[in-house]
């Protein structure tokens, strides 16, 4: 997901945590994508301020480690869709 402009912090834990911070608009965008991708019948919650300090908007994604390859790909296919509807991506 780095590959296709995704901003994730580092780690080695099953728990995904994707970044919106590098955006003027971060916790709308946040928030907008959360419900765009219940749209796409992916649940993610948007952490925002308060619960994440400003500029560190992000959705974390823990089921990722108990899905099958292919249902990563939706999820990955998914991201990247609704992100470029969203305007984060050309």
């Amino acid at each position: 997901m780095t590959e296709g402009g995704f901003d994730i912090i580092p780690s080695e834990h099953p728990i995904v945590a994707i970044l919106f911070g590098k955006y003027h608009n971060c916790t709308k965008l946040a928030v907008n994508f959360a419900k765009q991708k219940l749209e796409e019948g992916i649940y993610v919650i948007a952490f925002s301020y308060p619960g994440s300090s400003r500029g560190k908007d992000r959705y974390p994604r823990p089921d990722l480690c108990r899905t099958q390859f292919e249902q990563i790909d939706t999820a990955i296919t998914a991201f990247s869709k609704v992100a470029r509807e969203l305007g984060m991506f050309k």
